[in-house]
Parts: structure tokens; sequence; C-alpha cells
């Protein structure tokens, strides 16, 4: 997970038989298709040692900065390139950009396929080839909610998952997923997962109270005007250092055809917290 704000350190790695002095050429792109377009799509021109960024409409380069200039930086809508904290390592054979990038808020909640593509000095080309993906997260204690930014039919069940910085593990931490055309509880998907006590809890359709608490695994359901949680089907486990909320939800008809925005909040006992982000929408359809 790469997360909105944080500088992240992508190592692209490559190798000629002929020596690392023979690559002239090494491209790197992050998008959710192979595409230049409203993406992350790096270039380090070797022979030049240059760092490049393709603008948002994917119809010039910018920058041509060398690796570890002071006070050096390349950007677009979508993500920053930290020059000076950017370095390139070259030994034998082998050739290693290290770029320094912060991805920017509209990669949120996207997962963003890795391409590298590299070119020596004949011209010969090794095309383009996947080699990693990363979800992108909101920072901080939000990290994410998927599916997002699609759709969903009303009267079909649909898990929703929250993932959320735990640094001091599951049961310290809570999270909130308030899913509205504004954030505001009356009339909304509100959820919430108290970690302290392992439950799930639904909002009311009022805003004014909290439904169920109720383990997830439990024989249990909560519902008000837009939508059911099943219990039995949802979970909230830790992935590494984060919490993972399952939500088995079914959207009722009484919730469609409308897009709800997505908000989330989480917060530990220790009086961590990262307060409302939005990370998508979410639009439900007529069955």
């Amino acid at each position: 997970m790469l997360a909105v704000a944080a500088k992240t350190t992508l190592q692209a790695a490559c190798s000629d038989a002929d020596g690392n002095a023979d690559i002239r050429n090494s491209y790197l792109v992050l998008n959710t298709t192979l595409s230049s377009y409203r993406g992350i799509s790096l270039w380090f021109d070797a022979a030049s040692n240059k760092l490049y960024l393709r603008n948002d409409l994917n119809t010039a380069w910018l920058g041509g900065v060398a690796p570890g200039s002071p006070g050096g930086v390349i950007e677009n809508s979508y993500c920053r390139v930290d020059c000076a904290a950017t370095a390139v390592e070259r030994d034998g054979n082998n050739l290693r950009v290290n770029w320094s990038i912060e991805p920017k808020s509209p990669m949120v909640g996207k997962t963003l396929k890795a391409w590298m593509y590299v070119i020596d000095a004949a011209g010969a080309a090794d095309g383009w080839d996947e080699m990693a993906s990363y979800l992108i997260g909101a920072g901080g204690l939000n990290v994410s909610v998927s599916p997002i930014n699609t759709s969903v039919m009303a009267g079909f069940p649909v898990t929703l998952t929250t993932r959320s910085g735990a640094p001091n593990g599951k049961a310290a931490t809570s999270t909130y997923l308030l899913m509205n055309t504004s954030l505001n509880p009356g009339g909304a998907i509100y959820l919430f997962y108290d970690g302290p006590s392992n439950k799930l809890y639904l909002r009311n359709d009022a805003g004014s109270a909290w439904l169920g608490g109720y383990a997830p695994g439990s024989a249990n359901s909560i519902s008000n005007n837009l939508v059911t949680v099943n219990c039995a089907a949802s979970s909230a486990v830790m992935v590494g250092s984060q919490l993972e909320v399952n939500w088995s939800l079914t959207p009722k008809p009484s919730a469609a055809p409308r897009t709800y925005s997505a908000w989330m909040y989480t917060l530990d006992t220790t009086g961590l917290k990262d307060g409302w982000d939005l990370m998508g929408t979410l639009t439900v359809t007529a069955p």
C-alpha cells in the first residue's frame, strides 16, 4: 500500500549483458491501465542522467532534473517526484533507479499496476512488463475502501472492505464508514466498528442512535431503511499492521438509484485519529 502525500521509494531495477553503461532509457508507469494519461509515468534518461515525469494528458515530459539535485521537484496532478531524494545505483550489468515519489489525492482508492520498459544504446528494448501493483490509501490511519468508484445493485449482497492503520492493534482501533450525499448521519448508510468491544453498529435512519452492537461472525443482522448488515458474513481481522473490516451489506431498493460519497474516520484508544477523509463514491442502482 502507498499513501497519498507520503514519500515512498520505488526501485526500478534493470540489467544489460553489455554492462549498465549500455542502458539508455528506463521507464516506469503506474496507472490502472498501461497508459501515461492521468497517471504516474516516470522516465530516467541514463544518457543525460536526467529524471522526467509525464504531464497529466500525456502530451509532454516535465522536468529534466538530475538525481540528487538539491530542491529538485517535478510534479503533475497525480504525483510529486522528489529528485533530491531520488538516487541511481550502478554496478556491473545493473542499473537501479530509486524513485522518491508522493502520490496525490486523485489516486486515492485506486490499485495502480506498475509497468517497466527499458531501451539500450543499440535501440534494443524489453517491452512493457507488469512488475507489481499498489493500493493507494488516503494517508494517516484511513487507508482505503473497496470496492470504490463503482456501482452495486440494490437487493444483492456486497462486501465493502475498510482498511485502517492500526499501530496499536485491532482491540485498540475503531473505524467509521459514512455513505451519503453529504457528510451527514441522517439518511445515510453509516457503519461503525468498535475495536475495544469487537462490535458492529449501523446508525438509524434519523442519524440519532446506533443500532446493533453485534460481533462480526455472529448470527445477527442490523437494518435501517437503506441497508441490512449481515453480521454472520462480516469480519474484522488484522492484515499486517492494518485493520480490515469486511462489511457484508445488502442495499435495499430505497437506497437506489443514488450515488453516495464515502467518508472514513479512524481512531484508537491511545488518542491517535484520522478525521473524515473522502475515499470515493459508490452508486446503488435499482434491481
